[in-house]
Order: C-alpha cells, then sequence, then structure tokens
C-alpha cells in the first residue's frame, strides 16, 4: 500500500510541472549500458560429474556469476529547473538484460548430459529525482539523486538437450536509489548533450512465477502440468497446495545493483 502511495503521489507531483512556467522545462532522451554487481541465487551453480573430469570427487560445484543489473537500457526525462543550481526530474528507463549462465554436466548411469541455464531480468524504471548542478553556462557539472521505482520481470531458461523449460518471475514491486554524477554540454540555446555516471542500488521481488513453455523431447508437454506445476505464488509463508492451485513459496529478493554509463541529448522546452 505504501508503495502504491508512493508511486501515485510521485506522478501528480510532476503532472503539477504543467501549470509551473515553462522557462525552466526540458526533456532529454539517453541510452547506456550496465555493468550488474554479483549476486548470490540459490541452486544456480556450475557443475560436472566426476566420470567427466576424473576427479577424485564425485561431483564439483562452484557459484555461477548472476550479474541481474547488466543490460543496455533507453531512458527519458522531464525536467523542471527551479533555479539554475537545483531542480527536479521524472524519468523513465526499460533495461534489456544481458544472460547470466550455469553449464552442468552429469552421468545417469548410462548416457551424458549437459544443461545450461539462463537467467536475466527486464527491468520498466520510474524515477523521480533532485538535480543539483553548479549553473555554469557551457560545461555544466551535475549530481541528481532519486528513488528507482523498479517493475521487473525475471525469464529462467533450462534446456539439457532434450528437456527445456521458460519460467516468468513478474508482479514484482521494489523502491531503491539511483545515484547520478555527470556533465552536460550547451550546443545551442535549445539543445545539450551530455554524459552520466549512474549506480542503481535496488531489487526485484517477484510475487508470482509461471511456466511457460514445457517441452520434452520437441513435444509439447505443458498441458499436462498440473496448476502447481506451472504457477508458483510467493510471498512471506509457505504451504502445500493441491494440484489444481498454484504451489505457495517463500518470495526472494534478486539484486539489480549496477554501475553504467549513459550518453543523451537534452532539449529545452
Amino acid at each position: 500500500m505504501t508503495k502504491k502511495l508512493l508511486f501515485i503521489l510521485t506522478i501528480t507531483f510532476y503532472m503539477s510541472l504543467s501549470y509551473i512556467n515553462a522557462q525552466g522545462l526540458y526533456i532529454d532522451i539517453q541510452t547506456g549500458y550496465n555493468v550488474g554487481m554479483n549476486s548470490y541465487i540459490p541452486n544456480f551453480y556450475n557443475s560436472s560429474d566426476a566420470s567427466v573430469t576424473n576427479s577424485s570427487s564425485s561431483n564439483i560445484k562452484t557459484i555461477a556469476p548472476v550479474t541481474l543489473g547488466s543490460g543496455f537500457n533507453f531512458a527519458g526525462n522531464i525536467g523542471y529547473m527551479i533555479t539554475k543550481n537545483m531542480g527536479t526530474e521524472l524519468g523513465f528507463s526499460y533495461q534489456i538484460g544481458s544472460k547470466s549462465k550455469a553449464d552442468n554436466t552429469f552421468y545417469d548411469g548410462s548416457n551424458f548430459f549437459h544443461q545450461t541455464t539462463s537467467i536475466y531480468a527486464n527491468n520498466c524504471q520510474i524515477i523521480p529525482t533532485l538535480i543539483f548542478t553548479l549553473g555554469l553556462e557551457k560545461l555544466n557539472p551535475y549530481v541528481k539523486v532519486g528513488l528507482l521505482m523498479n517493475i521487473g520481470t525475471i525469464t529462467i531458461n533450462s534446456t539439457d538437450g532434450y528437456h527445456s523449460q521458460e519460467m516468468k518471475l513478474t508482479n514484482g514491486f521494489d523502491v531503491g536509489l539511483l545515484t547520478t554524477v555527470g556533465i552536460v554540454r550547451k550546443v545551442t540555446d535549445k539543445i545539450s548533450v551530455f554524459g552520466e555516471l549512474r549506480i542503481i542500488n535496488s531489487n526485484c521481488t517477484p510475487l508470482k512465477g509461471t511456466i511457460v513453455s514445457d517441452t520434452y523431447y520437441g513435444n509439447d508437454n505443458l498441458p499436462y502440468l498440473t496448476t502447481n506445476d506451472k504457477e508458483i505464488i510467493y510471498g512471506n509463508t509457505s504451504e502445500a497446495t493441491q494440484s489444481s492451485e498454484p504451489s505457495q513459496q517463500l518470495k526472494t529478493s534478486y539484486s539489480i545493483n549496477s554501475v553504467g554509463i549513459n550518453l543523451g541529448l537534452k532539449i529545452k522546452i
């Protein structure tokens, strides 16, 4: 409820800017790439059977690095400079996530299997910020600090040559922080270009999981799965449910922390 109220208040505040003198209004468009910081996901690891590696150990497992915050982003802002040194912005951003992968090789007694699992996150973000500048004419450094409201979808794909499955984790809404340091260069009275370093500190906490694809030796296996097999509701409790009901599991927050560089174009209205 608190997150929804925050969202409504933010949108209402920025809509009210349309009634303010448009002298300080501007828009910008930008794009860039974020490098995610490693995060740990349970049961996401690399492993190989001893019969493949000739190791004395029966099974070797290593944690697979996961960077759900990595990927290209496309963003836009509408802003208003209250004074030459301080302003406010409302930003919208969409991130296309880069895949993290884990490889597992195992032997079932008669055959070798190689399983590959990938995971990535696509994120829609609403970002209200405060901006502070030195107010210089040509090259103007600035700092932004704001909230990052994230709606994310996590996709997990796995295949071992005969069984392939795709699951989507959705319905999460998280609030994090965005800190930006940049510099803008004036080209004309109306147009400027800029570059900035963006630091994101946030999570993606799905509330629902759905298997959207399941094939076995090339045949569609999805119709044969029960609701309990293919749907998951994530919450604060975990309990057994009927086959006709979604399973219930404890919710997990996945880190989408990242550092990125964006380049953009700013236009005064």
